[in-house]
């Protein structure tokens, strides 16, 4: 799938491929519609936010909208590192 992903903390993250995600007991897979760019997500890519994601490369971002496989629309939080919400598809910790 296409996705926006961070290779190296304080770089530019680039828009390529990434294994699609499987969800885990508890997760929901969304098809992404848009992805919330917050000041966290920022200070993530330049490597200066106090919770680091321990695990490189990594899709940016963890709130998003989408839709579910029925095609309720929803808000959600990715929640599993290396997925974010900045993909086509995530698998999400919560919906609303």
């Amino acid at each position: 799938m296409k996705a926006v992903v961070q290779y190296q903390f304080g770089e530019t993250p680039c828009f390529t491929t990434f294994d699609d995600p499987h969800p885990s007991d508890g997760e929901t897979l969304v098809q992404v519609r848009a992805a919330v760019i917050c000041p966290a997500d920022l200070a993530i890519a330049k490597g200066l936010h106090p919770r680091l994601p321990t695990q490189l490369p990594f899709i940016c971002g963890r709130d998003g909208v989408g839709r579910l496989a029925d095609g309720q629309r929803v808000y959600f939080r990715a929640g599993r590192a290396p997925y974010g919400a900045m993909a086509e598809y995530a698998p999400a910790e919560w919906v609303a």
